[in-house]
């Protein structure tokens, strides 16, 4: 599949043009789509039998360690093969999480918004459960890329007045999205223990993301959360959509008025739930 060959070439001349199309340059503009066309085309071509080559290729380039174009090139073709391919990858979704969760701490916009794309691609591209499965490597992911940002050097200028961590990542529109689409699933539609790591996965989210970025998200959020805390479920359950919704009116404040009667008899009844 010549995948070494295909993956370098195409960073390289991605990183050229868009050099270039900064630079002013009206003709690289132009090759510069066309060579984006082009990898689409070519990647969203693999077969199966090819997979294993072609991420590991682009693992190389979006976990590069010295350049910082590279990985977001690298997460580019990522988002080109999982968003266009019909080949089966499912058995690599740890090695694609990865590669991407490490990334979400990064401070580079380009880069970011590309890791965005790819993360979107692939929950659209993959059923929820496979994905589900996967929700403690995702968060353990990101607990450990939060973990590196926090105390790399520079990591005070990711913290918010409140010294919280908030990832750049989580600022861009719709970001949040390819998260939320997994967690909601899971919240609604899985067993006792899903759900319960799928609220507790919520709250982690929403502590790493700031208030103005968590606003479109309140709303929907919020009403499945109360829903399911009203069933009968274990006390482990409650609790953890507990501490979620708890997270959600610290930060949401005046936005989560509507839910004002819902919250208020959702934690009265807690509070008179002896378990």
């Amino acid at each position: 599949y010549h995948c070494t060959t295909l993956v370098t070439c195409f960073v390289q001349e991605l990183i050229r043009l868009d050099a270039a199309v900064n630079e002013g340059d009206r003709d690289a503009a132009e090759l510069l789509v066309s060579v984006k066309a082009c990898a689409q085309a070519c990647l969203s071509a693999m077969t199966t039998d090819g997979v294993n080559s072609l991420l590991q290729e682009l693992a190389k380039q979006v976990d590069h360690e010295t350049s910082i174009v590279n990985r977001r090139w690298g997460c580019y073709l990522l988002q080109c093969f999982v968003g266009g391919s019909s080949a089966n990858f499912r058995d690599y979704l740890p090695l694609i999480l990865k590669g991407l969760l490490t990334r979400i701490a990064e401070t580079y916009k380009p880069l970011l918004e590309e890791v965005r794309d790819a993360l979107s691609a692939l929950v659209k591209s993959v059923p929820a459960e496979p994905l589900l499965n996967q929700l403690d490597f995702i968060r353990s992911c990101i607990a450990s890329t939060a973990s590196d940002a926090k105390f790399r050097s520079g990591g005070n200028a990711l913290l918010n007045e409140q010294g919280e961590l908030e990832l750049p990542i989580f600022s861009l529109p719709k970001a949040l999205e390819p998260f939320m689409s997994i967690y909601n699933h899971g919240l609604v539609n899985g067993s006792p223990e899903k759900r319960e790591a799928c609220a507790n996965a919520m709250g982690e989210l929403f502590l790493m993301t700031s208030p103005a970025a968590m606003k479109p998200y309140l709303i929907i959020t919020t009403g499945p959360l109360i829903r399911v805390v009203g069933d009968r479920f274990p006390s482990s359950v409650k609790s953890a959509i507990l501490s979620t919704l708890a997270v959600l009116l610290r930060k949401g404040g005046v936005a989560l008025k509507a839910f004002a009667p819902q919250l208020q008899t959702t934690f009265v009844k807690a509070l008179n739930d002896p378990s």
